[in-house]
């Protein structure tokens, strides 16, 4: 006969697969016959956009473009001038463990781009892309109990068995099992239960929203007659539950690089655009945790007409996709054990192991570096500083950025030099054998010319998610047999309680419960033990 359980399932996603790959992209792009030949490249910039993921059989494929900039300077002409290009890529990263139909969370960021020239009527791209991407499977534990309304078994051949299974109850066999002895009787189950307290994935959310806004150049700033080149970069704030929902704020940050009418120098402006949205996510309640990966999926910015009081405005229309990954602590009692008094009980388990969230921690610095320079700067026009991949040290996390000024030289010649920014992290409250993760957000850089060198400063905040594995063992089915028995077997035995021999073990043993041998010894309600003493131990009746 087997015991019909109540079974509520928590549903929640294991991590399949993390992925990571660097990988460069180049590109040729001809000089259009209406512009001059070009002399010499100044600088170069560019956005990486994401266009489509794609889960397959053992591999995930992300594929989009960079919009690239160069700044370059005509030959037999003072003022700079600016050639745009898309840069396709594609990129499939292969892991065994990723199928089709999983959850994905992917990111690609641009870790660095310059480019050449090859001839004056042709320059050579190249850029250094980092690809990001996590895949998420479902999966579920069930969580077993005895109904509140079903609290007992009930031994084969009666009618609230048959009811129970969902079978037929056959008057005649009952008739025969009563008159062979069988009784209609109903037998309560000693049910021991385990407690699982996770903190796992429950849910992964994605929306795709546009950032669109008209920018007016702050006042100060020269007019624009072109832009030569631009760059979008994305950060999230703040994320919030607000019911089955994640609140998520962040802004979109541009510069623009342009010409202007008013001076022979290249000019610079930065806009930050703050953006709100809301993700549906299954989850509820305020115990969950958050992690908000943005993405551009287009990137559309250009010189609009000036306005009414004659200040220069910018159009941006920039398309994000907001992807979270949301964790939730969970706590339920189960059935671990379980067992009749008087029938012989099999109990069938399965282990289940579930990664959840542990800890959560910030940090924050400023990291400051020194370019050397060739010559003394007049001036930083902008200051752009590339994302490089995060490693893990003993005692951390370190990574290396890339740095890329744009500066005026004494002699009004346009300039830039590029530099590598080493950054380190101890993080002592992460065991250096321990899972952990860390994701760098970089703040706005700085920029200033000092003697012989350019000084920068850029804010860098380093997050670090710690996880730690639950296992549970729960009773998923109980299948009680034939009546135990208890001819030639004493009704009183001693036992002695020990770490390996627990109260529950003894009544189970004996076919005692717990409550009748803490009766028996007077111990209080509560007592779990009594280690190294004796146990007088009563059989259920």
């Amino acid at each position: 006969m087997e015991m019909k359980l109540k079974t509520n399932n928590i549903n929640y996603y294991r991590k399949l697969a993390h992925i990571t790959a660097a990988q460069e992209e180049t590109q040729e792009l001809i000089v259009p016959d209406s512009l001059p030949d070009a002399l010499s490249i100044v600088n170069s910039d560019g956005t990486a956009i994401l266009k489509n993921k794609e889960a397959g059989d053992g591999s995930v494929t992300l594929s989009g473009v960079i919009r690239a900039h160069a700044v370059y300077l005509p030959d037999g002409a003072s003022k700079p001038r600016g050639l745009s290009t898309q840069i396709p890529f594609s990129v499939t990263l292969e892991n065994s463990e990723i199928a089709p139909g999983c959850k994905l969370v992917a990111n690609v960021k641009l870790s660095g781009i310059d480019a050449r020239l090859l001839n004056p009527r042709k320059l050579l791209f190249r850029a250094d892309l980092l690809f990001e991407a996590d895949a998420y499977g479902s999966g579920a534990v069930p969580i077993t109990s005895v109904p509140d309304d079903k609290p007992a078994l009930t031994p084969a051949g009666s009618k609230a068995d048959a009811k129970a299974k969902g079978a037929v109850y056959n008057p005649q066999e009952a008739k025969s099992a009563a008159k062979s002895g069988a009784k209609e009787e109903t037998v309560k189950a000693e049910v021991r239960n385990g407690f699982l307290e996770i903190n796992p994935v429950v849910d992964v959310g994605e929306k795709p929203f546009t950032v669109s806004e008209e920018l007016t150049l702050p006042s100060g700033k020269a007019p624009i007659s072109s832009i030569v080149k631009s760059s979008v970069s994305l950060t999230p704030e703040e994320t919030k539950p607000a019911g089955g929902k994640a609140v998520v704020k962040g802004s979109a940050n541009i510069n623009i690089v342009y010409l202007s009418t008013d001076t022979p120098d290249l000019q610079s402006a930065d806009f930050s655009v703050p953006f709100s949205e809301i993700i549906d996510v299954c989850a509820d309640g305020d115990s969950r945790s958050f992690d908000v990966t943005l993405v551009p999926t287009g990137s559309y910015i250009q010189e609009a007409s000036e306005d009414s009081y004659g200040a220069s405005r910018v159009l941006v229309e920039i398309p994000v996709l907001a992807q979270a990954v949301v964790w939730q602590k969970i706590a339920a009692p189960y059935i671990a054990d379980a067992y009749c008094t008087a029938y012989e009980t099999d109990c069938k388990t399965e282990r289940y192991t579930i990664s959840g969230l542990d800890k959560e921690q910030v940090y924050r610095d400023t990291v400051r570096a020194s370019l050397p320079i060739p010559d003394t700067a007049r001036q930083v026009t902008c200051v752009r500083v590339y994302p490089g991949r995060v490693r893990r040290d003993n005692d951390g996390f370190s990574s290396t950025l890339t740095a890329d000024v744009l500066y005026i030289g004494e002699d009004d010649r346009c300039l830039s030099i590029q530099g590598r920014i080493e950054l380190e992290f101890k993080t002592p409250e992460f065991e250096a054998d321990s899972e952990a993760s860390g994701k760098i957000i970089l703040g706005e850089a700085f920029a200033a010319p000092i003697a012989g060198a350019i000084e920068i400063r850029v804010p860098v905040e380093l997050q670090v998610r710690g996880f730690e594995a639950a296992t549970a063992e729960p009773v998923t089915e109980i299948t009680v047999g034939e009546a135990k028995s208890f001819e030639g077997l004493p009704s009183l035995v001693l036992a002695r309680v020990s770490p390996e021999n627990s109260l529950w073990s003894i009544a189970k043993k004996y076919s005692s419960t717990q409550s009748l041998i803490r009766s028996a010894n007077g111990l209080s309600d509560d007592a779990d033990s009594a280690n190294g003493g004796m146990l007088i131990v009563t059989r259920a009746r």
